[in-house]
């Protein structure tokens, strides 16, 4: 399965858990030391189906990793 027809992609600040649309919390979450950061990510296709994950990326040398990615919420 791949990604079809998708309308947008839009990255912010996580979802609480068990929270839904609207209510991601304002800005990235980063740890004291900046170098893993939380966010949200919503994937909405053709205005009515959309689905919401959690991502944290690290950042290990130069590069950020996944090191995880759920989802919160999804609408069909």
């Amino acid at each position: 399965m791949g990604l079809h027809a998708i309308d947008y992609v839009s990255f912010g600040g996580p979802y609480p858990e068990g929270g839904g649309s609207g209510d991601a919390l304002a800005h990235v979450v980063w740890n004291k030391k900046k170098t893993e950061a939380t966010m949200g990510m919503d994937v909405s296709r053709s205005g009515e189906n959309a689905v919401a994950y959690n991502v944290t990326l690290k950042k290990i040398g130069k590069n950020w990793v996944v090191t995880r990615f759920f989802r919160v919420w999804t609408t069909n």
